[in-house]
């Protein structure tokens, strides 16, 4: 049996504060549900991630990364707002965006605009760029 790792995130004993509003998508890693804040009203994204379905080095960098994106200041990136733990799982809040993913996108759209297609260039490069000053470009480019 493996140690288990240590992550420097804080744990909350229930999610108390949080209603469930619905389930927004299911993956190979975990689920993302809309919940709503109790205290301020406001709709966020959570993201459970089962520790089981990572390694443990993995887990970590991807946490590790994580907390770098909290100090980005970049628009085009989701920051996480907090981030915790319970003995099975890893939990994300950030801020939820209504819309679709860009390959969603993309094929619904079978044409995009020479426009639209140059906006959306030139936000995956602001991106890149944001990744790369925080560091964090090469490390994903390597995985």
């Amino acid at each position: 049996m493996q140690p288990a790792i240590q992550i420097n995130v804080p744990v909350l004993k229930s999610m108390d504060n949080f209603t469930e509003e619905r389930v927004i998508s299911i993956g190979v890693f975990g689920v993302v549900k809309e919940i709503k804040d109790k205290r301020s009203g406001v709709h966020k994204s959570l993201k459970v991630i089962t520790k089981s379905s990572f390694e443990p080095g993995i887990i970590q960098t991807k946490i590790d990364n994580l907390k770098i994106l909290q100090d980005s200041d970049c628009v085009h990136i989701v920051k996480p707002e907090l981030i915790f733990e319970d003995e099975k799982h890893y939990y994300i809040i950030t801020k939820i965006i209504k819309g679709t993913d860009l390959q969603k996108y993309v094929i619904k759209s079978k044409r995009i605009s020479e426009e639209n297609a140059l906006t959306i260039c030139r936000r995956i490069l602001v991106v890149l760029r944001e990744y790369r000053d925080l560091g964090l470009l090469f490390r994903y480019a390597n995985q």
